[in-house]
């Protein structure tokens, strides 16, 4: 039961992303939108397609193993290799992690994106994960990875 609901908090946060996203981009059309309004006719919920349950799937294991790091159950670099594993499982993922994380390798990469991950889930509840990113914070600068500025 709890990792069923660990598995429900990870996915939620994505969930609610992706759906204020299309949200958002639906609203752009206001003169349909005030229509809507005045309308009596409901307008259909449209599901997530397959790449995008893929993409919030990959972001909640993602989240979870950044968690599973910060409680102790993965070592920094564990947690890394995961990191890396699940974004090179897709192509569009693993280039994302290229363009967008810091980092000579896709390694250094990984681990940047894993602890932009955990500085997050730290800032969500800092007594039960302050410790734990500072040692994080330790392992980094201790392997010379250049991790990202607190911002």
């Amino acid at each position: 039961m709890p990792s069923t609901l660990r598995a429900v908090l990870a996915w939620s946060p994505a969930v609610i992303v992706l759906l204020g996203i299309l949200l958002l981009s639906r609203n752009g059309e206001t003169s349909k939108a005030e229509d809507d309004r005045n309308s009596s006719v409901d307008e259909p919920i449209i599901g997530l397609s397959t790449a995008d349950q893929d993409r919030v799937h990959r972001i909640a294991l993602k989240q979870e193993t950044a968690i599973d790091m910060l409680d102790g159950r993965f070592t920094v670099e564990e947690a890394t290799q995961r990191f890396l594993e699940i974004s090179a499982s897709d192509p569009e993922c693993l280039d994302h992690l290229r363009r967008s994380a810091r980092g000579a390798t896709d390694h250094d990469k990984a681990f940047n994106q894993l602890m932009m991950f955990a500085r997050i889930q730290a800032s969500r509840d800092p007594r039960r994960f302050r410790a734990a990113l500072d040692r994080a914070e330790q392992v980094a600068q201790s392997t010379q990875v250049n991790p990202l500025a607190h911002q």
